[in-house]
């Protein structure tokens, strides 16, 4: 696997976050090279100007065009973590690096854009929204991406939210997008977070826009709260990788001496679940907390976790983040404490948690969906 990536003569060390010891990608794509070879090679007359960065996944990005003064803004807490690391082991001073969350206001004293497309359309919208609410009319735009994840509903965004937006030539199966803020007829509105009831409850569920499942219930987790655990009996819960925070919430609906931890990688997603308790009037009841799966909990500390994990990190397809999941809730997990998991058929999760797991279970299965639970019984 690559970690040399060479810009200008220059090489940094770039590795994704967290580190594997048998990584098999890389911590960027061609994508990326592209929009840094053209800003460099394009006269932009950015030095001593300032640049907006959207999804810099591991920070390929911002340690290759340190030189100017940058503000990077993500919704991943890893890929927050996997910028301060690879601007830390290639030595790159931070004084003129600003880093902060998707919810956070952005500045609007900005010489260029750059997005990386993030991988859900919605998410990619709010974030041309804010472009167009805050920066200046003529600010340049330029987007990237690998081509095939380019569509037409993704240029016709950028027309609507920006104004005039050509592409690129394909390079490497990759493509830029440049726009130039000046469609001053159409205003942009905020129209996030949005909400949907969940169907045969009287609960309202809200969701930011880089949240799985925008505008209703995923298959998924209707199928694991049809088979829901009986929880009356646990004293701690938590919701792992708990997006808008649904099956915290039922369980704090079903057991309200219970201790109920939400937490997610995701700035948006711990938003959403934060304001999802609240709608529903259970905003005491709940804990919120942004981080690595659960790096940041104590060892035997919980006596019940929920897992619905993630099988993609953007665009690529990997189970490595659950497996993560599942070794950090073995040590988290009290004696006798349980995981029940949802998960795809097809991922064979089963396989990776008789690894960790001594006792395992097949809660309930379809032809798409399979529910475990596995207990820790030393």
């Amino acid at each position: 696997m690559k970690t040399k990536f060479s810009v200008n003569s220059v090489e940094y060390l770039i590795q994704r976050f967290p580190l594997q010891k048998y990584e098999k990608f890389q911590a960027w794509n061609a994508s990326d090279e592209y929009i840094i070879n053209h800003i460099i090679n394009q006269e932009y007359h950015l030095q001593n100007k300032k640049i907006l960065i959207f999804n810099d996944t591991f920070g390929a990005l911002s340690c290759a065009l340190n030189s100017y003064s940058l503000t990077i803004v993500s919704d991943s807490f890893l890929s927050i973590e996997a910028i301060k690391k690879n601007l830390l082991t290639n030595k790159i001073s931070n004084e003129k690096i600003i880093i902060q969350n998707s919810l956070e206001p952005i500045d609007s004293n900005f010489d260029l854009a750059i997005i990386h497309i993030p991988k859900k359309l919605k998410y990619l919208e709010f974030q041309l929204q804010k472009i167009r609410e805050n920066l200046s009319q003529g600010t340049i735009v330029i987007a990237c991406d690998m081509a095939k994840n380019i569509h037409k509903s993704t240029i016709a965004l950028f027309e609507y939210y920006l104004g005039e937006t050509k592409t690129s030539l394909a390079w490497k199966k990759s493509r830029l997008i440049f726009s130039t803020i000046s469609n001053k007829e159409k205003k942009a509105q905020n129209t996030y977070p949005s909400e949907y009831s969940l169907k045969d409850t009287s609960f309202t569920i809200v969701n930011y826009p880089n949240v799985f499942s925008q505008n209703k219930l995923d298959i998924g987790t209707r199928f694991f709260l049809e088979n829901f655990p009986v929880v009356s009996q646990f004293k701690k819960i938590i919701d792992l990788g708990c997006g808008n925070g649904v099956l915290g919430l039922i369980a704090a609906s079903k057991n309200s001496e219970a201790e109920i931890i939400c937490t997610d990688e995701s700035f948006m997603a711990i938003q959403s679940a934060k304001e999802t308790f609240k709608k529903n009037g259970f905003q005491d009841s709940g804990i919120f907390k942004i981080g690595n799966s659960l790096s940041n909990f104590l060892s035997a500390s919980a006596d019940l976790i929920l897992c619905n994990p993630p099988f993609h990190q953007n665009h690529t397809i990997s189970t490595k983040t659950a497996k993560i999941m599942f070794s950090d809730s073995y040590r988290v997990l009290k004696k006798n404490g349980e995981i029940w998991i949802i998960a795809n058929r097809h991922l064979l999760y089963h396989l990776v948690i008789k690894q960790i797991f001594q006792n395992i279970k097949v809660v309930a299965s379809n032809k798409k969906f399979v529910i475990l639970k596995a207990k820790k019984t030393k």
